[in-house]
């Protein structure tokens, strides 16, 4: 239960990475069995201790003993959930919403926008426009009610991570100047000489501004914790051993190893690197990876910071996480690796690349959030959006509200650390861009336009028709594209005709 002690893991941040270096040769724990060991303890207790206490009144039979037997388990299990809701909200929570403080960007966000603005400008209109990316961030108000003091609100939040009341006399220059930029951008584009941002602030007017926000949580009980363990946690790492993988954890992650089996060692140790979404754990992906070649390693990266229901919050920054990574592959031999990244797990290969980019021979990006992350979609979809269907309402309040989701995404997660343009990237670097075209998350042909927008010879997309996020992993034509490209480089579904940009990124 690591959350207790978030509070005290944020005061030593600067020191986390010693620490963890100075446990990576520690053996593994078995977290599962330790667990297990806690659940069942305390229902034996819980049983033991409430059979002594009911021995008197079965002995005057007053009442049938199965009847206060299961009135006293009821008991018991409900105040077991009031102490847990208790710990959640008196203790957990108020710790959580404390504001963090944002780290330092390697790149102005200023420099992100006037990206984001140009690429918004070239892709095709239908698409996308300034206007679209202006309501968005403001979650699809009209354009003629944003005043200028909302801008100057945005832009705040977006560069500096503050509301404009704190920022320093340079920091609202900055901001003054990036609004007066984007209005006059949004001018250009609409060339109505009736329309203008009016001076002032609405108040009606909302934008998206998540790190400064509480924590949206929506409570879970305890009985769904215990259904997940068992059901999930328990049964996983069987199955990941039954695949051939090897738990392990070194330099502060934990992860699972899988050595390849082919006879030329070079082969081998070309290693394919996956790094999951939000979800449960590795079951989504089981049926991908018994698809995998066995003739090169593999490591599948343990991200727990996003596993639904872990209580286990990790606070490696980006720069240490990727690290961590990087003696992973020192430790294997992996001189050249594929990299995969699914959904959250591709913000991770954004982290790795930055590291170690010269390493990597093959870019596997699926329903990437990481691509187009300075565009309202993904932050709209995930956050505001109001529920319109099953899996939508699942996000919402099954997944994103969840209390390690949701620490995670609004306090230990910033945009401009994790967003990967592909302008940035070597020509000589195969990449593969996989959306579903029914996606709720993020925007997939603005995201497939966008590949054709950069144009680089050795750069693949593909939208997958009738799929939704997550489903590439069930899918036979999706898994089929994924395992040619990592084994060739080529997938028949892959987009063939480019559209060249208008201007240069």
């Amino acid at each position: 239960m690591c959350v207790a002690v978030m509070g005290k893991q944020r005061e030593h941040s600067e020191l986390y990475g010693s620490v963890s270096n100075m446990m990576s040769d520690a053996p593994p724990r078995p977290r599962w069995l330790f667990k297990a060991f806690v659940y069942s303890s305390c229902c034996i207790v819980g049983l033991v201790v409430v059979f002594f206490a009911l021995m008197p009144v079965w002995a005057q039979r007053v009442v049938p003993a199965w009847t206060m037997l299961a009135v006293a388990v009821g008991a018991l299990y409900i105040g077991l959930e009031v102490i847990f809701a208790l710990w959640v909200y008196c203790i957990i929570l108020p710790d959580i919403n404390n504001i963090a403080i944002p780290p330092k960007s390697h790149v102005p966000c200023r420099e992100h926008f006037r990206h984001t603005m140009l690429v918004a400008q070239n892709l095709p209109k239908h698409v996308y426009t300034i206007e679209k990316l202006i309501r968005g961030y403001f979650r699809q108000a009209n354009i003629s009610d944003i005043q200028m003091d909302n801008y100057h609100s945005f832009f705040a939040y977006a560069l500096f991570a503050k509301h404009f009341s704190d920022l320093t006399s340079d920091e609202k220059e900055e901001v003054v100047d990036m609004s007066t930029e984007v209005v006059r951008e949004l001018l250009h584009e609409i060339k109505d000489g009736h329309f203008r941002v009016r001076p002032g602030f609405n108040p009606e007017v909302h934008h998206v501004a998540v790190t400064l926000e509480p924590v949206y949580y929506v409570h879970k009980i305890l009985l769904i914790y215990a259904f997940k363990f068992f059901v999930w946690d328990v049964p996983e790492p069987i199955h990941l051993r039954f695949l051939g993988f090897t738990y392990y954890c070194k330099h502060g992650v934990r992860y699972w190893y899988r050595a390849g089996t082919s006879p030329d060692t070079k082969e081998r140790r070309k290693a394919t690197i996956l790094f999951h979404g939000i979800a449960v754990g590795w079951t989504l992906y089981f049926t991908f990876l018994s698809k995998l070649s066995r003739d090169r390693d593999v490591i599948l990266v343990n991200s727990p910071h996003v596993m639904v229901m872990s209580l286990d919050v990790a606070e490696l920054r980006p720069g240490d996480f990727a690290n961590a990574v990087q003696q992973i592959m020192n430790d294997n031999g992996n001189d050249q690796v594929t990299l995969i990244g699914h959904s959250f797990g591709t913000n991770v290969t954004s982290w790795c690349m930055r590291r170690f980019g010269d390493r990597v021979s093959r870019l596997i990006l699926l329903d990437p959030a990481s691509i187009l992350q300075s565009f309202p979609d993904i932050c709209y979809n995930v956050f505001y959006r109001t529920p319109f269907n099953a899996l939508s309402w699942g996000l919402k309040y099954g997944m994103v509200s969840e209390l390690t989701i949701a620490y995670t995404m609004y306090r230990q997660f910033w945009w401009y650390e994790s967003i990967f343009w592909l302008e940035d990237v070597s020509d000589g670097l195969e990449v593969f861009v996989g959306c579903a075209s029914d996606d709720i998350v993020l925007n997939p042909i603005a995201v497939n336009e966008y590949v054709k927008l950069v144009n680089k010879p050795l750069h693949q997309s593909v939208v997958w028709d009738g799929l939704q996020h997550n489903d590439c992993f069930s899918s036979e034509e999706a898994l089929r594209d994924i395992i040619s490209f990592i084994n060739h480089g080529t997938s028949s579904s892959a987009a063939e005709t480019p559209r060249h940009m208008a201007n240069t990124i």
